[in-house]
């Protein structure tokens, strides 16, 4: 099973540290658990690899580097994930944001976990993602252990997405409402 996260910028922002126990706790009830982190800074990457080591997590731990969101590739290896995360916080920032990574996990057609936050609830709901309260660990890994366990109402759920984003977030479609937005602000 393959666990996914993309992106990485401020570690509090994102929660990331946080996930670190949780991860434990999903490969000790899951044994083939392997996770991939993609695209996490530099500057940060140290404390969270001996982080990984610390939890004698490296095994089951791949980092890629930062790859284009227009990279082919990135959206494929998205494909073969089983599980999508997205993590949050209550940085203003990050909580009240609607972040690309979502569009681009529901382009993904897999099932995704994400904290709860306004920014997601925005585009996201139970019906498309499992959703999950913030500084609840044991509700991520409940989330995931429900995805293994019962994988046909995860993938109903990742379709949903999938067909969301196709309708209502589509660049074809987005493209022609901001041209006319700026369009009136100019004239």
């Amino acid at each position: 099973m393959l666990w996914w996260y993309l992106g990485f910028h401020k570690k509090e922002a994102h929660g990331l540290f946080e996930l670190i126990p949780v991860l434990k706790t999903i490969a000790s009830k899951i044994p083939n658990a392997k996770f991939i982190f993609q695209g996490i800074n530099v500057a940060n990457s140290v404390e969270f690899y001996k982080a990984i080591k610390k939890y004698n997590l490296s095994e089951k731990t791949l980092f890629l580097p930062f790859m284009n969101c227009y990279n082919k590739l990135r959206m494929s290896l998205l494909k073969t994930s089983n599980v999508l995360l997205l993590p949050s916080s209550n940085w203003p920032t990050i909580a009240y944001a609607e972040q690309m990574k979502v569009f681009e996990y529901m382009a993904a057609a897999r099932p995704i976990v994400a904290h709860d936050v306004p920014g997601l609830r925005n585009v996201l709901d139970d019906s498309t993602a499992f959703l999950c309260k913030l500084k609840e660990p044991e509700d991520l890994v409940t989330a995931v252990v429900n995805i293994y366990e019962q994988p046909e109402e995860a993938y109903e759920k990742a379709k949903k997405a999938r067909i969301r984003v196709i309708q209502n977030y589509d660049w074809k479609l987005l493209a022609p409402k901001y041209a006319e937005i700026v369009t009136n602000i100019l004239h």
